[in-house]
């Protein structure tokens, strides 16, 4: 019986690598993806605000691009300095404020 449990958790172990492995080839085309989506964000972002600088909606669209990255780098990017075990428990994410049209 011993010999059976050993060789269950070995299989279990291995395809447990193996599936990370997946998982893990998933994230970073994941990231990729994302990286190439917001960089054309801010480059549209950033036209409209050059060649539209006296209209409105130039104004509300880097705000909001502002907010939406001050609210990203504060609670999705992970802090070095920062673990789990030294955040306050306290602390809730702020929701981006929707602009006014």
């Amino acid at each position: 019986m011993s010999e059976m449990g050993v060789k269950v958790r070995q299989l279990i172990a291995q395809r447990n690598e193996d599936r990370m492995e997946q998982v893990l080839g998933e994230l970073k085309a994941a990231r990729a993806a994302s990286d190439v989506a917001y960089a054309a964000v801010v480059m549209f972002t950033n036209a409209y605000a050059l060649l539209n600088p006296d209209r409105e909606e130039a104004v509300v669209l880097v705000k909001r691009m502002q907010e939406d990255l001050e609210y990203f780098r504060r609670y999705a990017m992970p802090d070095p300095h920062r673990t789990r075990d030294t955040a306050p428990d306290d602390e809730e994410p702020e929701q981006p404020v929707e602009p006014a049209e």
